[in-house]
């Protein structure tokens, strides 16, 4: 009797599941923190300054755009929507009431 329990091939199952499910929790950890601290502030900084540039110089206006305010205001503010989304449903109810205001 001894000698089929020593025969007998071991149970991997439940020992590779917790070792499957420790690394689909640690990788959606990871993923979830994202590279939020990877990038020094400087060179954040520096992108986004550069995007900045580079979007001042490509926003043009047309005579088929429709504006609100000055055009040539140091602020430009494009918003695109979906009268599908909810988020955009809020955006329009709560935020754009202010904008307009101010």
């Amino acid at each position: 009797m001894e000698n089929d329990a020593q025969n007998k091939p071991k149970d991997w199952l439940l020992p590779g599941s917790i070792l499957a499910a420790a690394i689909i929790i640690a990788g959606s950890v990871i993923y979830s923190t994202g590279l939020k601290n990877y990038a020094p502030q400087d060179s954040v900084t520096a992108s986004s300054t550069s995007l900045a540039q580079n979007n001042a110089k490509a926003v043009k206006i047309s005579e088929a755009d429709v504006i609100l305010g000055d055009p040539s205001a140091p602020v430009t503010i494009v918003e695109f929507g979906d009268f599908q989304c909810p988020f955009c449903a809020k955006f329009f109810k709560e935020i754009e009431p202010q904008i307009r205001k101010n």
